[in-house]
């Protein structure tokens, strides 16, 4: 059976988390631009995209791992 935290553990914990989030845009990992924007996905993109899904698929073998491989082509 699994023991549940004392409430000011859970209350530590939110508290750690919010302060890791204020405190990422100083010194988490470089960004060029803002943390929230959300950018457009240019057409030369949405293609790539679409010609990926295309050609390949993904696989999850009997080990439980996700592989990516090219689809069989039906001529």
């Amino acid at each position: 059976m699994r023991r549940r935290q004392p409430k000011a553990a859970r209350r530590g914990d939110a508290f750690s988390d919010r302060l890791d989030t204020a405190l990422l845009p100083f010194f988490g990992p470089a960004q060029v631009s803002s943390v929230h924007a959300v950018g457009e996905v240019s057409d030369e993109a949405r293609e790539r995209e679409r010609r990926i899904r295309t050609v390949y698929e993904r696989v999850v073998g009997p080990d439980g791992h996700a592989y990516v491989v090219e689809r069989a082509t039906t001529d």
